[in-house]
C-alpha cells in the first residue's frame, strides 16, 4: 500500500499504516480508513466507536442527617450502575441493605461499615469497603 489516510470522525485526521489517537471527549465517532496502492487501487473501511468515560465511585466519609445539603449516605458513581448497597454498625449488623439513600435517622452518631458493588460500563463488578462517619 502506498497511502493510508484515517479520519477520526472527532475533526482530527492522520496519516500511515500504523497510527495512535487520543479522543478529548467521550461519544459515539465515526472512525474511516481510506487505503490506496502504487498503481491507483483503493478501498476504504468505515467503524462506528463508542468511547466511554472513566469509571468512576465516590463515596462520602462523613455526612449529617441535620444538614441541609449533606443529609444522605449514598455512592456516586460514573459510567457505572450501583447494584448492592450494604451498611452495618459497629457490632456488624446489617442496618441497611438498598440501593435507596441512606438517612440515617433512626441511629447515633458513630462510625459505621459499608460494601458496596456496582458494576462499570464494560460490565466487569467493581467493590468498595469503608467507613463513613454519622454527624449529629
Amino acid at each position: 500500500m502506498k497511502n493510508y489516510t484515517w479520519n477520526f470522525g472527532d475533526g482530527t485526521s492522520g496519516n500511515g499504516s500504523i497510527v495512535k489517537h487520543t479522543y478529548t471527549d467521550t461519544g459515539n465517532y465515526t472512525v474511516q480508513l481510506h487505503v490506496s496502492n502504487i498503481i491507483g487501487c483503493s478501498d476504504s473501511i468505515i467503524k462506528r466507536i463508542k468511547i466511554h468515560g472513566a469509571f468512576t465511585m465516590y463515596i462520602p466519609n462523613a455526612f449529617s442527617p441535620t444538614s441541609n445539603w449533606n443529609n444522605t449516605f449514598v455512592p456516586q458513581l460514573y459510567n457505572g450502575e450501583l447494584t448492592s448497597f450494604v451498611l452495618f454498625d459497629r457490632w456488624g449488623q446489617k442496618i441497611h441493605d438498598g440501593l435507596n439513600p441512606w438517612d440515617g435517622a433512626d441511629f447515633p452518631e458513630g462510625v459505621y461499615m459499608y460494601y458496596v458493588t456496582a458494576m462499570d460500563y464494560t460490565g466487569n463488578l467493581q467493590t468498595a469497603a469503608g467507613t463513613v462517619h454519622l454527624l449529629r
